[in-house]
């Protein structure tokens, strides 16, 4: 069996001026679609480029299968790469971007072919002063894809998109996990993440604080909400907040709501409040499990010692 190809940062630091926006970063990633959240100025642009080369860590290693990344060195072969900000000459033609992407890849796919991939065939001859916003994050794609590289890094690609736009992309990224890929995405579309990812890696303060999947994050966090119609229910709120007197109780629309991490427990007592139906129990979205992992982070951060 052959070894698959990784990438791994270990312990890496790196400082702008006095702020640490990499510490300790430490993460490693097999084949497959992993997505990195976290807050603005968390560390997912900065350690991507570092694995990229662009930038160069102050201290710790950073490796593409097993081999040291360094600025123009082998490794940089391997990877493909949207940065969050890109930008183009603007008398420079979209088809002429890619090209000259093409030319540092030892087996590019064709230009034309990456181009229909991306839906910017109809603007190859366009100059890149006139793309739009999301034209232009299609380019940035194009020049990730046509290397065909085993590694393939996009920092925040659906910004700029429209919906269909975003579509087509998600199509993209799956087919690059289902090939076999490293797809290494940084993403504040959390339904991007939902609908993509087979890992995630919360990275908060320039450090990784946890690696799972989509439902595991939601799993650990553990607070869940209760919804029940409350026309008939008879004396349905002593009994939430006996069984958890830290719940939040609150009603709306004539719906009862209570966020509480021990859902379970709660709801067996409701069940035998009289005139209650229609009990649901809902995990909170990704988006709400980050922020609360990334303040639970915080917080424990910054407690004494």
């Amino acid at each position: 069996m052959r070894n698959e190809l990784s990438v791994a940062w270990r312990d890496v630091r790196k400082s702008f001026g006095r702020r640490a926006a990499l510490d300790r970063f430490t993460l490693e990633a097999g084949p497959g679609i992993h997505c990195l959240l976290g807050d603005n100025g968390a560390g997912k642009s900065t350690a991507f480029a570092v694995l990229t080369g662009a930038r160069r860590p102050d201290a710790g290693d950073v490796l593409v299968g097993g081999e040291r990344v360094r600025r123009g060195g082998a490794t940089a072969r391997l990877i493909g790469s949207a940065p969050q900000s890109l930008s183009y000459p603007p008398t420079v033609r979209v088809r002429e971007v890619v090209d000259y992407v093409a030319a540092h890849y030892a087996a590019p796919a064709p230009t034309a072919a990456i181009l229909d991939r991306v839906g910017l065939t109809a603007l190859a001859r366009r100059s890149c002063g006139g793309l739009s916003g999301g034209e232009a994050r299609r380019l940035a794609l194009a020049c990730a894809l046509v290397g065909d590289t085993p590694v393939v890094v996009l920092d925040e690609p659906s910004a700029g998109l429209d919906r269909s736009g975003q579509g087509e992309l998600r199509e993209i990224i799956r087919g690059l996990g289902s090939a076999g890929r490293i797809v290494l995405l940084a993403s504040h579309d959390l339904a991007d993440v939902e609908a993509l990812a087979d890992r995630v890696w919360v990275v908060a303060a320039g450090r990784v604080v946890l690696g799972t999947d989509p439902d595991d994050i939601t799993r650990r966090l553990g607070t869940r909400r209760i919804r029940f119609p409350i026309a008939r229910a008879v004396g349905w709120k002593p009994v939430a907040v006996r069984v958890d007197p830290e719940a939040v109780v609150s009603e709306a629309a004539g719906t009862a709501i209570i966020s509480t991490t021990r859902a379970d427990a709660v709801a067996r007592e409701l069940l035998g409040v009289d005139g209650l139906a229609d009990l649901t129990i809902e995990r909170p979205t990704l988006g709400e499990a980050i922020d609360q992992l990334a303040l639970a982070t915080r917080d424990a951060t910054d407690a004494p010692a």
